[in-house]
């Protein structure tokens, strides 16, 4: 694993932290890179704003819930 895909997750996982805290408008940016470990430049290198960083968040959370959505049926399948 390449370290700027690290660094990626990192900011994502100090992000999402921080939003489910504080809520996405009070989370700052300056806050998500304390978090993160990193620097203010590392943070834009990788994401242009906050509204990217959610818009990722939101795309990855439903990819996860298709997911579950896919494997439910499934799964009850294998109950019966």
């Amino acid at each position: 694993m390449r370290k700027g895909d690290e660094t990626k997750r990192e900011i994502l996982r100090a992000a999402e932290q921080l939003f489910c805290q504080k809520g996405y408008e009070a989370a700052s940016m300056q806050e998500i890179v304390r978090a993160a470990g990193v620097s203010k430049g590392g943070i834009y290198h990788h994401f242009a704003s906050k509204e990217e960083i959610m818009t990722l968040l939101s795309h990855q959370h439903a990819q996860e819930l298709s997911l579950i959505h896919i494997s439910e049926p499934t799964r009850l399948q294998l109950i019966s």
